[in-house]
């Protein structure tokens, strides 16, 4: 879920995840719960997609900075289960620092 930029040149956040695709009904229950945070920027003919880093998510659960629900899978990442409200008032906290997501892919417009 994407909520609109605040005017031009703003970034936006968002989660996805397999609980928003119809086909993920019959995976299990943790599966569909996953939630992934991005962020978008867009800049004329350029978008920026960029993941959450999931070491500096991890890091933070773990001190305790983030308090969001979540689980660790066997392959010992954690997996944020939190409410969407919660995950947009995550992202709008941390959506500016540098350290909370991966480098960017970069994406142009086509002439």
């Amino acid at each position: 879920m994407f909520r609109e930029p605040r005017g031009p040149g703003s970034d936006m956040y968002g989660d996805a995840g397999a609980g928003h695709n119809r086909r993920s009904r019959g995976r299990n229950k943790r599966e569909r719960g996953r939630e992934y945070g991005l962020r978008v920027r867009l800049d004329g003919e350029t978008m920026e997609i960029a993941f959450l880093d999931p070491e500096w998510m991890s890091e933070a659960l773990a001190d305790g900075r983030l308090a969001l629900a979540h689980f660790r899978d066997d392959g010992e990442n954690d997996i944020l289960t939190a409410p969407t409200a919660d995950l947009e008032a995550f992202l709008a906290t941390y959506g500016e620092e540098p350290e909370a997501f991966g480098e960017p892919e970069v994406f142009r417009r086509a002439p």
